[in-house]
């Protein structure tokens, strides 16, 4: 194995824990050992190469719920040294293209039809395309991964105070996010994350993604937040969700739905919620029906 300069948590479990339980898509659900992720991730990384040229530094840009096959496409990504750009699906088509434009990304990956106006300055392939393409090509070879500090991720801002401003991010930032709450929230390798905030955003391409990627647990990949099916899968055993994090919103949206029965979280070590003030009456709240709850935006 050659000296990685940057952490690659996926390649190191799938050597020390190559059956333990990676990932699940609840949509699908197909599941991934940490040694079948890592095989992905390196057919991908071939895909992208010999499929469709990509270069370091380029950019990869998508416009699709989340899946799994977003995690692996960000993980080859950031193997190969090129930038992954998650664009908000739920903006007009118009806020979408100034994206477009500001990234300048090579490849667009979608999952539904899109306005070809997006496809202008990029090719577009369909995320189902993808997903054979990963599935047909050989695992390419391992090389050393690009410098810690090297722009792997760009995250664009909601543009409440103006246009979106695109926020880089580097593997040492996504890094330090997974030690940091790994220590705030207790996470382990028998911990195991239900991600349904949107991978466009902070909360769940990074924060629920790369903690538990990190200390070798596990990620269930949910196509989106609904609160029945949240509400159905915190109290399901056999899934055994332990963290749940999401915006104060979606807490509040999983409080007022008649499937509420926090006594059925029994696996759960704790919400926690970002993105937005969450009021102490509200945390409050949550802590007098025995659910521990933590305000992790500070």
């Amino acid at each position: 194995m050659p000296a990685w300069t940057t952490p690659d948590p996926v390649a190191l479990h799938a050597r020390a824990q190559p059956d333990r339980l990676a990932c699940v898509d609840l949509a699908s659900g197909r599941r991934w050992t940490y040694a079948a992720l890592d095989e992905a991730i390196q057919r991908a990384v071939g895909v992208l190469e010999t499929g469709y040229g990509f270069e370091p530094g380029q950019r990869i840009a998508t416009l699709a719920r989340n899946s799994a096959e977003l995690l692996i496409l960000q993980q080859a990504t950031m193997r190969l040294g090129a930038i992954f750009v998650p664009i908000n699906w739920r903006l007009a088509a118009a806020e979408q293209q100034a994206i477009i434009e500001d990234c300048d990304p090579v490849l667009l990956v979608h999952d539904t039809a899109i306005d070809l106006a997006l496809t202008r300055r990029c090719m577009p392939v369909e995320i189902t395309a993808f997903a054979k393409a990963v599935e047909a090509q050989a695992a390419a070879p391992r090389r050393p991964l690009p410098a810690g500090d090297a722009p792997s991720i760009i995250l664009y801002t909601s543009g409440t105070s103006g246009r979106p401003k695109g926020v880089i991010v580097s593997e040492r930032n996504a890094l330090a996010t997974a030690v940091n709450f790994g220590v705030l929230g207790r996470v382990g390798n028998a911990s195991v994350f239900l991600c349904d905030a949107p991978m466009f955003h902070v909360i769940g391409l990074i924060t629920n993604l790369r903690p538990p990627l990190l200390q070798g647990g596990t990620v269930l990949i949910s196509s989106g937040f609904d609160a029945v099916a949240t509400n159905r899968r915190l109290a399901d055993p056999a899934l055994g969700v332990t963290h749940y994090f999401c915006v104060p919103q979606m807490a509040s949206m999983l409080r007022d739905h008649p499937d509420f029965a926090p006594a059925n979280w029994t696996t759960l070590t704790a919400i926690f919620t970002g993105g937005a003030p969450n009021p102490a009456a509200d945390i409050n709240w949550w802590l007098a029906r025995g659910i521990r709850m933590v305000e992790a935006s500070a």
